[in-house]
């Protein structure tokens, strides 16, 4: 299991925004937000005594209304300058924050356009994220895809009303009254995320982690099961040499699958092969320097302007496809990225204007949190392979794409355009 882990250890009281991705054919994500009032620890008593009686639109094109393509790709360019491996999910991160951007006032809301680029228009922003929501839950027998929102607001306070109704309307969220300060609110949102991501994700909160300023958590899970339209032949899979970089050389199992039709572009820049899930729905791209240890030249220019110019120059080519069979595990500190990314406003009690969630001071994020895991197999989901040893690619077919160095990878919804997931795949033992 590949893992990597950027933390903050912050005093008392965090707001939480944990997104857990298990798989690239099986993926669940979860962001729940604790948001904290007043602006203080030391107000918590008079605050509480102050509170204490307190217990057509889908005609709308998402494709044009939506950005969280395009924060997706500033957000990897941001943590492209490490050496670790990187995997997360725009579109869950997106929704959360646009969530909160609903209750933003002046310059906080001005702060979080910045980075992410909501739609000015409130109508067509709500509708554009209700439509999104919508279309990427529609069923398909040979595709599955849920996207699920909740708020859980605490019984001793309430949100504005219609915050509440345009989070439960616009953004498909249900919504319910809970006890943080016992552990009862933190066990049925741990039940809820239990159900929505199929048994994937059993507890995304630990006991004790909420208490009597929480105000409220806002939670939202994506599972994602998609088979490759092609499998992996799991005979086909054998331990073969990864380069880190020229003299950093590690052994991985990788799956092969040989002389087979697949939207192919190559350049003396850049190689792209779109692989398809069943029935089309959606796609794994995988990008990769067409020299090797060349990443970081193809990832200077990756925006999302980049990628779609990408697109329209694929076309159907005999290619055969190498590439490693992984698991692996991400966590990253959202509060710190997005904050080094320029979004400080919602984060700072003296900042933040979080006023039309509800009508308490100074309702701020105190810590935001993304996990991401993936496992990549045969299948698409998980399969039992035959692993051996070889040492040689041997293919007869004019394109190859070998991920045996640093590569990049996105899968993208094909109905809506939304990038799901991405990241990159440039160290086994990271």
């Amino acid at each position: 299991m590949i893992k990597n882990s950027r933390k903050v250890v912050l005093k008392t009281r965090i707001l939480i925004l944990l997104i857990v991705i298990i798989s690239a054919s099986i993926a669940a994500i979860i962001a729940p937000i604790v948001l904290y009032s007043p602006d203080n620890i030391y107000d918590e008593k008079k605050f509480l005594e102050k509170n204490d009686t307190l217990n057509s639109k889908d005609a709308l094109n998402s494709k044009d209304a939506l950005n969280s393509n395009g924060f997706g790709f500033k957000f990897y360019r941001h943590l492209s300058d490490s050496d670790d491996n990187l995997f997360f999910s725009p579109i869950s991160i997106d929704i959360v924050f646009a969530i909160i951007y609903e209750a933003a006032q002046g310059e906080t809301r001005k702060n979080m356009h910045q980075l992410f680029e909501f739609e000015q228009d409130s109508e067509k922003r709500q509708l554009s994220y209700k439509n999104t929501i919508q279309k990427l839950n529609q069923k398909n027998p040979d595709f599955e895809l849920n996207i699920k929102n909740g708020i859980w607001v605490s019984d001793r306070y309430e949100l504005n009303p219609e915050y509440e109704k345009i989070v439960t309307n616009d953004y498909v969220a249900s919504s319910q009254n809970v006890d943080f300060v016992s552990n009862h609110g933190v066990q049925t949102i741990n039940q809820w995320v239990k159900e929505n991501t199929n048994g994937k994700i059993e507890k995304i909160f630990e006991d004790n982690s909420t208490g009597p300023l929480t105000l409220m958590a806002a939670t939202n899970t994506v599972y994602f099961n998609g088979l490759w339209e092609n499998p992996f032949p799991a005979g086909m899979t054998y331990e073969r040499k990864f380069f880190v970089t020229p003299d950093n050389v590690e052994m991985i199992d990788m799956m092969k699958l040989k002389n087979h039709h697949f939207n192919y572009y190559e350049d003396d820049t850049v190689k792209i092969v779109e692989i398809p899930y069943k029935d089309n729905k959606a796609s794994m791209y995988l990008l990769q320097s067409f020299e090797m240890h060349q990443l970081k030249q193809l990832e200077d220019n990756l925006t999302a302007n980049y990628f779609n110019a990408l697109k329209p120059k694929l076309s159907e080519k005999m290619v055969s496809v190498i590439i490693p069979k992984f698991s692996m595990e991400m966590d990253y500190n959202l509060r710190e990225i997005l904050i080094e990314m320029g979004m400080t406003h919602p984060f700072s009690k003296e900042l933040s204007d979080l006023s039309g969630m509800a009508n308490y001071p100074s309702i701020f994020i105190d810590e935001a949190v993304h996990k991401t895991a993936i496992d990549l197999h045969e299948l698409g989901t998980e399969a039992a392979a035959a692993t051996g040893a070889m040492a040689e690619l041997q293919s007869g077919s004019p394109y190859t794409f070998y991920g045996n160095h640093p590569f990049i990878y996105i899968i993208q919804d094909h109905e809506t355009d939304q990038i799901l997931f991405m990241g990159r795949f440039v160290n086994p033992n990271h």
